[in-house]
């Protein structure tokens, strides 16, 4: 059996989970028996993102998640009880309309707040987002 790289460890994850942190991806490979320190988690998400394969999100707190790269991706995210929902764009959005000789997109991150349907039927009030901007 052909032993995998720790980033492809990572690529494998995010298909299945969508979202991670980096504790996350640690803790889960770690449930797998694969034990990697912090340092080497985090410099294999650096190089995956240097080489364009995931993308960093906020999701609106302090915590940065990543996510495999794809040309049109979107979040529902829940301001009560913080769940994220992946959702797909049916092309209605089109980069090329954002392209000029000053700005050449590849790709975009639709981000909607507001409450899931199982807050939103509990009549859950909305949390104040934690952001701390340097």
């Amino acid at each position: 059996m052909t032993r995998l790289s720790l980033s492809q460890h990572i690529i494998n994850l995010l298909k299945k989970h969508h979202l991670l942190s980096a504790p996350e991806i640690q803790q889960i490979l770690e449930e797998n028996s694969l034990k990697y320190n912090k340092t080497s988690i985090y410099r294999a998400l650096d190089k995956l993102f240097v080489n364009q394969k995931v993308c960093r999100h906020s999701m609106g707190s302090n915590q940065i998640v990543f996510a495999l790269k794809a040309k049109e991706t979107g979040h529902l995210v829940c301001q009560c009880c913080g769940a994220v929902h992946p959702i797909k764009i049916n092309g209605e959005l089109n980069l090329n309309a954002f392209e000029s000789e000053e700005f050449s997109p590849d790709h975009f991150h639709l981000t909607i707040f507001g409450r899931c349907n199982d807050c939103y039927h509990e009549k859950k009030p909305k949390k104040i987002m934690d952001l701390h901007l340097a």
